[in-house]
């Protein structure tokens, strides 16, 4: 009979052989998405999905969804002027300016903090790439805003509406800034908050590149044309974060 040592240490190689087996997917899949595009790894990403569906990072879920390219168009030209104003003024009643950012991501580090509060640019953090483990589930709305649209991570749908409200939610749904997939609330684009001259200013853009794993998509044109959309007749990812200003 096996010993108990024994089986402990097969089970421990058999895990050890499935995290590597996933990691090599991931690697995969990433390579594929980004020489190839997005149809062409999509399989790979839902096979990803199938065998981690904890992988609650925004480039997972947006690379497994063939419905990306669409929503990819539709962020910045949904909505109109009253309801992207309620957007920045339900985005300051949660208090998502870069002092308060930097006062609970820093918390433990006054350096940093001093530091960050000090720079003139948007605040950047670095958001997840697909399979990264993500923080703990916030508990305060500017911890949902930090996860959702400074480091890409994705919520369930009922700690949102907890936290930010259902009217919050429903009009980043409207606007395109983010959209519900089995149960997650999943972030489509960056918002910086940017402070000039004691106000606060949002400026969203295109998520980074190292999350959608692609520096273009697909647009209305070849899709309308019945045409396979390819790398080559795409629309640029429009991702602006602190080294472009």
């Amino acid at each position: 009979m096996l010993s108990l040592l024994s089986v402990t240490l097969i089970i421990f190689s058999f895990l050890l052989n499935c995290s590597s087996s996933l990691q090599s997917l991931y690697s995969e899949a990433r390579q594929v998405r980004t020489l190839q595009g997005h149809d062409q790894a999509l399989p790979l990403y839902k096979e990803i999905l199938r065998l981690n569906p904890n992988d609650v990072t925004a480039a997972t879920r947006i690379a497994a969804d063939k419905r990306s390219p669409q929503r990819h168009e539709r962020f910045g030209n949904n909505g109109d002027r009253i309801q992207h104003q309620r957007f920045t003024k339900l985005l300051r009643s949660f208090d998502f300016d870069c002092n308060s950012v930097v006062d609970l991501v820093f918390a433990n580090d006054a350096t940093k903090a001093t530091k960050a509060k000090k720079s003139s640019s948007p605040l950047f953090l670095q958001p997840l790439r697909a399979g990264k483990r993500p923080p703990l589930c916030p508990t305060t709305p500017l911890g949902a805003c930090i996860h959702l649209f400074l480091l890409a991570v994705c919520l369930p749908t009922n700690v949102c509406v907890d936290l930010l409200g259902n009217e919050f939610v429903e009009l980043i749904e409207t606007l395109g800034i983010a959209y519900q997939s089995n149960n997650l609330l999943v972030p489509y684009v960056h918002i910086f908050p940017v402070s000039v001259c004691d106000k606060t200013l949002y400026l969203a853009t295109d998520l980074h590149p190292n999350v959608l794993s692609l520096t273009s998509f697909g647009n209305s044109k070849d899709r309308n044309s019945g045409d396979e959309c390819t790398l080559e007749d795409s629309g640029a990812v429009m991702y602006i974060g602190p080294d472009s200003l």
